[in-house]
């Protein structure tokens, strides 16, 4: 295994799989995008994951953004596979927490307000603490094997964001097309049901775990998702006690991945952010959120 993209979700992932098939350099899993074997399926083996690949698994790569937060997901991988790079995504964390509650909503996941979901739902906070979640990573794999992008950089620079990407992976930088480029901007969506949304997501969650992916294939290719979402040209926005309540949540551990990852993340007015970062997401439902 080459590398694996860990997440977390809502920092691109979506973009950076559309980037890798368009190569054709490095192996990805036929037919789907996630295998979910290191976190959901790991007890059918790794035969079966190996089958999701057409070639050896030296060149292959993955991009797993649901692997970032879950603990046994580290040392499962490393026990397969001890040289492979681990490359993880960060973006502005309050940003990227909106984005994933935006996602919660549209996908029928949570009804809560923004504030009762940051209070009760783990999943909003834990994918944005950059400086906790890598921690296990290098532990496992050392700090040479880990690698950090930043999603504004793909934001302001897609093909500067691409050369990266091609560096780490030791594959030759290529001029990335304008219908790479310009599909880093895509229109927001939400479920036109809650319930709609969460039973579409479930029965599809059923069907890739007996490799139904063509199956899922086929409904995208005639439409049915347009049944499900519809297209929203606005994102949501955080009340002032809301912002400095996450703020205060997110502090030390962005004070920890600056002090040991010299990462930080450019300041930006709240309406600007919001406006750049949510109304228009990259990554927009294309996994399960469990």
């Amino acid at each position: 295994m080459k590398a694996i993209f860990v997440g977390p979700e809502k920092t691109g992932s979506s973009w950076i799989d559309r980037l890798l098939r368009w190569r054709g350099d490095v192996e990805l899993p036929a037919d789907v995008k996630e295998t979910y074997f290191f976190d959901r399926h790991y007890d059918k083996g790794v035969a079966w994951f190996k089958s999701h690949y057409r070639a050896e698994l030296e060149a292959a790569v993955e991009v797993a953004p649901s692997y970032f937060k879950e603990p046994l997901v580290p040392a499962r991988i490393y026990q397969h596979f001890p040289d492979a790079h681990i490359i993880i995504t960060v973006r502005e964390p309050v940003a990227r927490t909106l984005s994933m509650y935006q996602h919660l909503v549209a996908n029928g996941w949570t009804t809560a307000s923004f504030a009762d979901a940051l209070a009760n739902d783990s999943r909003l906070l834990r994918g944005s603490m950059y400086a906790a979640g890598a921690e296990p990573w290098i532990e496992q794999f050392g700090q040479e094997q880990v690698h950090f992008l930043q999603f504004e950089q793909l934001h302001r620079s897609p093909q500067a964001f691409a050369d990266r990407i091609a560096a780490i992976l030791d594959v030759p930088p290529q001029v990335v097309p304008e219908t790479i480029l310009r599909s880093v901007e895509n229109a927001r969506r939400s479920g036109r049901s809650a319930l709609l949304s969460k039973i579409s997501r479930r029965a599809i969650y059923a069907i890739r775990s007996i490799g139904g992916y063509r199956l899922i294939s086929w409904l995208k290719r005639i439409g049915l998702g347009r049944l499900i979402w519809k297209s929203e040209s606005k994102g949501c926005t955080l009340s002032t006690e809301d912002r400095a309540q996450l703020n205060e949540l997110l502090a030390p551990d962005l004070a920890r991945l600056q002090a040991e990852h010299k990462i930080r993340f450019e300041a930006t007015a709240p309406t600007d952010q919001e406006r750049q970062l949510s109304e228009t997401d990259i990554q927009l439902g294309h996994h399960e959120t469990p």
